[in-house]
Formats: C-alpha cells, structure tokens, sequence
C-alpha cells in the first residue's frame, strides 16, 4: 500500500510501487520556484515566484529487469497518452500545495469550483488560531439558502482498497460536511463518501471523512475532495482552509501538500553491472 515507503510510478491504469532507491545516494527532491530576483537602485531584492515545481532523482544500483523495462517503456514514449502520476512517500498530503493551503500558495481561487453560489474568493489572515496551521489565509465562500459545495478540480490517485482520510479546517455558521468522490481510470463514478454534518457555531473545527477506495480491476482510482453545506438557512459565510488527504484512518498533521504529482521523465541513465541486472538513475520533472 501507499503507506510503505516507496514510489509509486505509472499511469492511471499501469500505477506501480517501484524498488526502494539507492540509500547512500537519495532519493532527491528538489523543489525549484520559477520566477526572477530583481534589486532596486540600493540593492533591495525582490523576488517574483510564478511557481514552485519538484525535480526527483531516484536510483538504483541493482534494479531487476521487470522494472528497468517499464522505466524504459514511459521512457521511450510508448504507453497511452495518460498522466504520468507520481506518489512521493515523504509527502503525506495528496493534494497540490494550492489546494492543501486553501488558495494561500498562489492568493487565489485557482483550483476551486463553487457549487450554487459564485461568491467564492481567497481571504487572507483565514487561518485558525493555535494550530500552526503555516499559511497565510484561506477561503470565503458565500452558502445560498439551501447550501452548497466547494470542489477541488484536481484529483490525485488512490490505490485501490487504500483507506484515506480527507479533512479541512472549517469555520460558519451553517453544519458543514466533508466528502471524498471516486473515479475509475476509464473516468466511471465510483461512489462518493461524506462526512456527517458538523455544527460549527461560529468556530474552527477540522472535519474529516475516512473512506477505502473501491477495490476496482486496475490498480489505482482518482480522488476528488470538497466542503459541503447543504442544510436551507439563511445565506452565511462559510470559511475554509487546511485541506489534507492521506493514506489513514484518522487526520494527521497538516502537511502542505505535493504527494502525488503529474511528471515527465527528464532522463533514464542506465549501466549493466550484473548479466540481467541494471544500475539505473531516473530524473523525473513535476508538470
């Protein structure tokens, strides 16, 4: 499962725990913040960040030949025109960095769909207090008489039987729920999972919802999470921030996202020290 310290590598539908790397050499993960640094006459830095993006280098000094063949196959090219998907061990948290932070990453609503109402919009300083949650703000979204919803459009891979947890830090007025919905790699609904309805009285609360992904013919589903508010009370703000899915039965602590990613092979290294074995080092780009 994804809770052993692995990789797991492949499309959707090909998705596959790789050997552990090298442990003298790595693995290595590099992120780099896209952007430029520019100084003013006194030589004040500013420093303009587009994005952050990882650089992953994993090797091995013994690698089987199974293996070294499917790494050679993305390599080449010849797989579906899928997503190649990337599960980083060290990084609990699922979701990217901007929806994990509720927007905070990028100050915005980017990656967030409101559902009947489009008073959504990123607020900073929207963070809990006493949790150490490290962000900068989160999301306000205004609730229509009779409820709504908050969507994340990205949908990480879960393996198929694992358990996850998917929870949020949530403030309003309104009973607020939390719910997890998968989807086959062929793009079939699988079912969604919701929380019980929570009264918030105004306070921050972490809601969660803990679910197991159907155990499908393929070896992954997609993961798609939300807030949900759906009981008819007058119109209210809801505020939300704080979003984690991971590999467990309860909520962690938060992390700030960025454990599966869509990459693209770089390079594929490879020298034969052993008759049917290959020393192989893999650099992979996050997209």
């Amino acid at each position: 499962m994804a809770d052993d310290p692995v990789f797991w590598l492949g499309p959707l539908s090909l998705l596959r725990a790789l050997p552990s790397p090298a442990l003298g050499s790595g693995p290595h993960a590099t992120p780099v913040r896209v952007g430029g640094t520019h100084r003013t006459l006194n030589g004040t830095p500013t420093v303009d960040v587009l994005g952050r993006k990882r650089t992953w280098v994993l090797s091995w000094p013994y690698l089987d030949a199974e293996t070294f063949a499917f790494l050679d196959a993305i390599d080449a090219g010849t797989l579906a025109d899928t997503p190649l998907w990337l599960i980083d061990p060290a990084r609990p948290n699922r979701l990217p960095e901007q929806t994990a932070s509720g927007g905070s990453a990028r100050r915005s609503t980017v990656s967030f769909t409101p559902v009947g109402s489009t008073d959504l919009s990123y607020l900073a300083g929207t963070v809990p207090t006493g949790v150490g949650l490290p962000l900068g703000g989160g999301l306000r979204f205004m609730r229509p008489q009779n409820g709504g919803q908050i969507i994340t459009g990205d949908r990480p891979p879960v393996l198929a039987g694992e358990t996850v947890t998917f929870s949020a830090w949530c403030r309003g007025l309104a009973p607020v729920a939390v719910f997890v919905t998968f989807t086959s790699a062929t793009g079939t609904a699988l079912g969604t999972v919701e929380s019980p309805s929570i009264s918030l009285g105004g306070r921050w609360t972490q809601v969660a919802v803990t679910a197991t992904a159907p155990d499908t013919s393929g070896p992954a589903v997609t993961c798609a999470v939300g807030v949900n508010t759906t009981s008819p009370l007058p119109p209210s703000y809801v505020f939300t921030t704080g979003w984690q899915l991971e590999s467990a039965t309860e909520p962690g602590p938060f992390a700030i996202g960025g454990g599966a990613a869509v990459v693209v092979i770089e390079s594929l290294k490879v020298s034969y020290p052993l008759p049917g074995s290959y020393a192989a080092e893999l650099t992979l780009l996050e997209v």
